[in-house]
């Protein structure tokens, strides 16, 4: 102490013993194929329609509540070509409001009214990606110019044709299922659809029809895996989240 020397400690040796390693180096080294690859979203995909839309149930009443069932199939067109099958039933308000848009607008424009409640289930089969989705759509927020129906049987266009029209546009929500190689994921996001059947007596006496159905999936909210509720197996969740439980 006499001396001024300050006495520097030493830096201790740590000896970990082998098995405390492998045990500390398997708890931090992730598990092969933990991560799994998400596949593509739905966004960018078009369903169009090649035979007819087919509506049952219609009910119209132009200055209460009006409803209507319709299927549609046909090609799948985007990140998972292939076919599809569609059912989905809807309910439109009174028809106060004149369209633009409206299927007939070829004969002159025709009232219309707010699309009130819709639901679909649909189906898409891609071999050529080796997947099949499940999925169902619900009304999504619309403006007054987007969110239109129309249901009558005898209505006369602003051109003096008359005629029957049923069917309705609106922006649409889905939630579906990708099954594939790469496993079960659910997918939700938003688009816009369509679907209509109109016959129409021109004042000249010529005869207007059309028939159709058309969507797109714009915006995806994002890709998730599924876990497998009866497997007993680590499976990996979103946000890190413990065991298993969909999104």
């Amino acid at each position: 102490m006499g001396s001024g020397r300050v006495a520097i400690p030493r830096k201790l040796k740590v000896t970990v013993p082998l098995v405390t390693a492998l045990s500390l180096a398997m708890l931090i080294t992730p598990t092969v194929g933990s991560a799994q690859t998400a596949p593509a979203s739905m966004a960018g995909e078009i369903l169009d329609n090649v035979p007819p839309v087919v509506f049952s149930s219609v009910s119209c009443n132009p200055t209460g509540t009006s409803s209507f069932n319709f299927s549609a199939s046909g090609v799948a067109i985007g990140p998972y070509p292939g076919t599809f099958i569609a059912t989905g039933s809807v309910t439109v308000g009174p028809e106060t409001g004149v369209s633009t848009t409206a299927p007939a607008a070829v004969s002159g424009t025709v009232a219309s009214g707010p699309v009130a409640t819709y639901s679909e289930s649909f189906t898409i089969n891609s071999p050529a990606t080796n997947t099949t989705i499940s999925g169902s759509k619900t009304l999504g927020t619309f403006s007054s110019s987007f969110g239109l129906g129309w249901c009558d049987i005898s209505v006369v266009s602003s051109l003096g044709a008359v005629g029957t029209v049923v069917g309705s546009e609106q922006s649409e929500s889905y939630s579906a299922v990708i099954s594939g190689s790469l496993g079960k994921f659910l997918d939700t996001g938003t688009g816009s659809g369509a679907e209509d059947d109109f016959t129409f007596t021109t004042v000249s006496g010529s005869l207007e029809t059309g028939n159709g159905f058309l969507q797109y999936f714009t915006a995806s909210n994002g890709v998730h895996p599924l876990c497998d509720q009866g497997s007993q197996v680590n499976q990996p969740q979103p946000n890190d989240s413990q065991g298993c439980v969909n999104p």
